[in-house]
């Protein structure tokens, strides 16, 4: 793109010279693209809270500053709720031993695995499966093919041939419900994301069943499921898997951070008193229900008194005048928790997203604006967007082992649009502004989705954009 002369029409269309429009704006976002060190400043030693003055989420935000995420990040708990304290729990697990063959039976198994050299194709290589599952059904859980088939996925969606993947894993759980138990923690997200692109929704709940049984101890497969359900708005079955989860998960001692389960499954509780004018008799209604629950919520946060506040912060729209006050705040992450809160009602209001769905890109908002501020350091201004810093910290925070994970990165996309919408509204960032951080979002998206459909079957999902 060539370079725009200081005394040429300004492209904005104003009619206006360059010099005289939006050279020093252009100039402004530059310079800060290539010094972005700049938005943030130090917090002097003696401004950092005293140790009784700290906020849980405070205290723990500040920290995960700068942390590294090369492993999952689950997600920070609510300032409703404690961490539940850790108990020891038998998470019930699937028993994945395999039966003991001869040598014969061993070696029809070893010769399977031999021949499979010989198809390239993937659709071949199904069939070879197809083939041993006719001639040698008894010996499927000694053959272990599951790993094998998730392989497969990739390259049939590529070649658009979804169905047939699809099909090969119906089958297994039809047919060999003891091999398909053994891996459902990655096969059924699989058959549910596909049904849910299908809009085959009266099949989803039998894929549910294992998560609610076995779903605790496998947490890592567990939360990704959520995040798909929740960002499809599918509230029933993220309360029926998160009530019948989250005890577990929340007190053992195997699972870190499990009571990030909690925010989706409350949410699942407010909705409906959300979604009308509730009195007084409503919120000691719903706090007797919350009472019934194993969770430790923090003092005065069950009170009726305590869910008022909170549901006042989502429902009432904020004003200008709370934006500015930004610079005053010592604890800004008070001030980013009322923010985010409020996005909520925004999302359910303005553009008709439903609770379960608009508590998850709340999330991913707090995700962003938790991730993007240096360790130890405050932003000069209380909502910082670059494009580099934006595409940084989406990566970063949308990142699955070596790739970007499909169901989050869509999701923020999304998400991130509609946040700077709802900051310009409020004047918190200009309209030019939010108009650079919509276009951002959607070159990137444009460009990652039809790569995302070539590999993943939960793509599909996410085809509408703002």
């Amino acid at each position: 793109m060539s370079k725009i002369g200081r005394n040429s029409p300004c492209p904005c269309g104003s009619g206006k010279k360059y010099k005289k429009c939006c050279l020093g704006r252009d100039e402004e976002k530059q310079q800060l693209e290539n010094n972005p060190d700049s938005l943030f400043e130090e917090v002097p030693e003696e401004e950092v809270p005293e140790e009784d003055e700290w906020t849980d989420d405070w205290e723990d935000d500040w920290e995960d500053h700068g942390e590294d995420d090369d492993e999952e990040e689950v997600g920070d708990a609510d300032e409703k709720t404690a961490h539940s304290p850790q108990q020891t729990v038998n998470l019930k697990k699937v028993d994945k031993s395999t039966p003991e063959i001869d040598e014969d039976q061993q070696q029809i198994v070893d010769q399977w695995w031999a021949q499979l050299e010989d198809y390239d194709d993937p659709e071949a290589q199904i069939k070879h499966l197809e083939s041993f599952m006719n001639q040698h059904p008894a010996l499927l859980e000694n053959l272990e093919p599951v790993e094998m088939l998730l392989d497969l996925e990739p390259a049939l969606s590529k070649q658009g041939k979804v169905e047939t993947y699809i099909a090969a894993l119906e089958r297994l759980n039809l047919e060999f419900p003891k091999v398909y138990l053994k891996e459902f923690a990655y096969l059924d997200p699989t058959m549910i994301q596909y049904l849910v692109t299908q809009q085959r929704f009266d099949e989803v709940p039998a894929y549910l069943e294992r998560f609610k049984e076995y779903g605790a101890s496998e947490v890592d497969m567990l939360f990704p499921l959520l995040e798909f359900l929740r960002a499809n708005d599918c509230t029933d079955w993220v309360a029926d898997v998160t009530h019948a989860t989250y005890d577990a998960v929340t007190h053992s001692s195997e699972i870190f951070n499990g009571d990030s389960i909690l925010e989706p499954l409350l949410m699942t509780y407010y909705a409906p008193y959300l979604d009308k004018a509730y009195a007084a008799a409503d919120l000691r209604e719903l706090s007797h229900t919350l009472g019934q629950l194993n969770i430790d919520f923090k003092d005065g946060f069950l009170e009726p008194e305590g869910l008022e506040q909170y549901f006042q912060d989502i429902l009432e729209p904020l004003d200008a005048a709370f934006f500015n006050t930004f610079a005053s705040e010592d604890n800004i992450y008070v001030y980013y928790a009322r923010v985010e809160q409020n996005f909520m009602g925004y999302l359910h209001r303005e553009k008709g997203i439903g609770w379960i769905k608009a508590e998850y890109y709340q999330e991913l908002v707090q995700r962003y604006i938790n991730t993007i501020t240096p360790d130890g350091k405050r932003p000069k201004h209380p909502f910082i967007f670059t494009k580099t810093l934006t595409e940084q910290t989406i990566s970063k925070t949308c990142k699955d082992l070596f790739s970007l994970d499909v169901t989050r990165s869509l999701s923020m996309f999304s998400a991130l649009y509609w946040f700077a919408e709802y900051l310009a509204q409020y004047n918190a960032i200009r309209e030019d502004e939010c108009a650079d951080i919509q276009s951002w979002l959607r070159e990137w998206r444009d460009q990652l989705w039809p790569e995302f459909l070539k590999s993943d079957i939960a793509a599909t999902a996410f085809q509408d954009f703002p």
